[in-house]
């Protein structure tokens, strides 16, 4: 069974970045993420009803996704001049049923 959560982070620039899931990512997980710039309505009760993706002018991506632990570490690439606000959404798949070794 997949679990998602989406996560408002402010101010984010390009590099390493870290979210943990604890109970829930382990170094097995299978985990995408997907990111936009976005924005957040504080005066809501339910954060996830104010959190909301944005299309913006910045070009952002993940890469490197590597799930540990407890969390998942990924690159981030934000192209704009300045650090932006985003929103990612994490994934979490079943683990992988097979494990296969191509040379």
């Amino acid at each position: 069974m997949s679990r998602t959560i989406r996560v408002y982070w402010g101010g984010r620039a390009t590099g390493w970045h870290n979210f943990n899931w604890t109970g829930v990512i382990t170094f097995k997980s299978v985990v995408h993420i997907s990111v936009s710039e976005g924005s957040i309505n504080r005066g809501l009760f339910n954060p996830l009803d104010g959190i909301s993706h944005t299309r913006g002018d910045a070009v952002i991506g993940v890469r490197n996704i590597n799930p540990h632990e407890n969390g998942v570490e990924f690159y981030l690439e934000v192209g704009w001049n300045h650090p932006l606000d985003i929103v990612l959404d994490i994934t979490v798949l079943d683990p992988p049923e097979l494990g296969f070794v191509v040379n």
